[in-house]
């Protein structure tokens, strides 16, 4: 399964080994340039942090608790996902998902550090719904943008 596929959950147990297998291959998918050690977050088409990788919270500075529930406007300012434009967000992502879009933004962190991060968006569906997902990696410094 690829990074950047979309995939069909329907249970609990189904979901806790989907994101389980998803951890594994983003830990993995640093050799394809997708993410550095499996930092993602999930977030609804309103744009609300629905699941976090410990590795996303490590990168952004904040605990797991500090991200879920979070608005990704908040966490990372620039990106085109608004509370409320829901149908644009989830179709900005379904768009964006096979394609290697890169977009470099800067994140602020739970301490209100910047922190440049490359953000790659794609899509998943958990449970019949469709959500967000970011794939994040690490950048180097760049200017304010």
């Amino acid at each position: 399964m690829s990074v950047r596929e979309t995939t069909q959950i329907t249970d609990r147990s189904h979901a806790k080994n989907f994101f389980a297998e998803r951890q594994f291959h983003l830990q993995h998918a640093k050799k394809e340039r997708f993410v550095e050690d499996g930092a993602f977050l999930i977030i609804d088409i309103r744009g609300r942090i629905i699941e976090c990788s410990d590795a996303a919270a490590v990168l952004l500075g904040y605990s797991y608790d500090g991200l879920h529930g979070r608005l990704i406007s908040q966490v990372i300012p620039k990106l085109p996902f608004a509370m409320d434009t829901p149908y644009y967000n989830l179709a900005y992502a379904v768009f964006h998902a096979d394609k290697d879009f890169k977009m470099d933004r800067l994140a602020v962190s739970g301490n209100g550090e910047v922190v440049p991060v490359d953000v790659f968006v794609s899509s998943v569906v958990v449970k019949g719904r469709r959500l967000i997902l970011l794939n994040l990696m690490a950048a180097k410094s760049r200017e304010l943008m």
